[in-house]
């Protein structure tokens, strides 16, 4: 599996281990979410050179205006500066906007008598493509966590690009 797929995994497990998820932890896991889904940077220097505006944490371009991994800046129809990428730890809606397409996807609850904890199963008519991530504290992180597997295995298989 890619080097920064198996980061994210590292730090979605590192989250639950903590029982704990602090804004910062948060945050960071985020950036290396959007950055792997194709994201762009600037940090807040690059960004106030670039736009001149001020970002305090920086600017991002949606992957949808990015070609090759860089920004493409349309004349016509204009090329949105995000201050702020979606927070994939804990939106429904933007692990929506990311789940693969051509995949089941289920959740499971379940409580060791002290805390609840989620599973997150997905996968794809074709061999070898079951996917599950076990016993993370929340809902978010457990289908996260799926995700970032399968994108991966759609990566490596060369698939799902549409």
């Amino acid at each position: 599996m890619n080097t920064q797929a198996n980061k994210i995994l590292e730090m979605i497990e590192g989250l639950h281990q903590a029982l704990q998820v602090d804004a910062g932890a948060r945050r960071q896991l985020n950036k290396e979410v959007a950055l792997y889904l194709g994201w762009y940077y600037y940090t807040p220097s690059q960004a106030k050179e670039k736009f001149k505006r001020t970002y305090k944490r920086g600017a991002w371009i949606h992957p949808d205006d990015c070609r090759d991994g860089n920004p493409q800046f349309c004349q016509i129809h204009g090329t949105e500066v995000h201050s702020n990428i979606p927070d994939f730890t804990s939106s429904r809606d933007a692990l929506k906007s990311v789940r693969p397409k051509g995949w089941n996807f289920r959740t499971y609850r379940y409580f060791d008598g002290k805390i609840s904890y989620f599973h997150c199963g997905m996968d794809k008519n074709t061999p070898f493509s079951s996917i599950c991530a076990n016993s993370l504290p929340t809902e978010e992180l457990a289908e996260l966590h799926a995700i970032i597997q399968a994108i991966q295995w759609e990566r490596d298989n060369k698939e799902g690009t549409e």
